[in-house]
């Protein structure tokens, strides 16, 4: 699977988030299992008629292989179905070695 599918297959969930709609980004945790910031998500996420405005997020990083990444990813996905109160948004990806 790669990142188009996952979108495809989640699409009714999430979507693309540009990374340059992210703006503050900083840093709120650091572990074992990747690092954790906040952001202000320009645009906000999408509804049924239109976009949201700008609100405040939490970026996880999954770092590792894609594959790897993908398979954290599907399993955020499951633990979402099972609890609503973990919101996902989407996938965004950074070019940026710093995040």
């Amino acid at each position: 699977m790669n990142v188009d599918e996952c979108i495809k297959e989640y699409g009714d969930i999430i979507e693309w988030i540009p990374f340059h709609r992210l703006v503050d980004i900083q840093i709120i945790g650091k572990g074992r299992f990747g690092s954790v910031f906040s952001a202000t998500w320009l645009g906000g996420k999408r509804n049924n008629t239109k976009q949201c405005t700008s609100f405040i997020v939490a970026l996880k990083t999954l770092p590792g292989s894609q594959r790897n990444f993908l398979r954290e990813f599907r399993n955020y996905m499951k633990l979402r179905s099972m609890c609503r109160e973990l919101e996902v948004y989407g996938l965004t990806r950074t070019l940026m070695t710093s995040i």
